[in-house]
């Protein structure tokens, strides 16, 4: 299952709208709306985390059954484990450095 499928489902089990969510991660609901209809395990790293805390969700959920089915990847695993043991702050931060990485073409894929 993909990202959008599980923020559909935690959506209907929370019974908030996408305009609800939108609103309160301050992002437009087509961004949403995109999200879900894309399904697909591609997001934004920033607009998951603000989704994960106003959902009050573990970012684990949207990329576990990736994670089950891709065992040799074992970095992915421990990076959101570490992620998870991160303060408000050190997840911010995180944020800002991966961005850095992602502005060097010599980091990305």
């Amino acid at each position: 299952m993909a990202i959008g499928k599980i923020l559909s489902d935690v959506l209907k089990e929370r019974n908030t709208t996408v305009t609800d969510l939108a609103r309160n991660i301050n992002v437009a609901p087509t961004t949403i709306y995109s999200i879900i209809e894309r399904d697909n395990m591609k997001i934004d790293i920033s607009v998951l985390i603000k989704i994960c805390k106003s959902l009050d969700v573990d970012i684990e959920m949207f990329y576990k059954d990736y994670l089950d089915n891709n065992d040799s990847d074992k970095t992915v695993s421990e990076i959101m484990f570490k992620y998870n043991q991160l303060n408000d702050d050190g997840k911010a931060k995180l944020n800002e450095r991966l961005d850095e990485l992602l502005e060097l073409p010599k980091y990305r894929k």
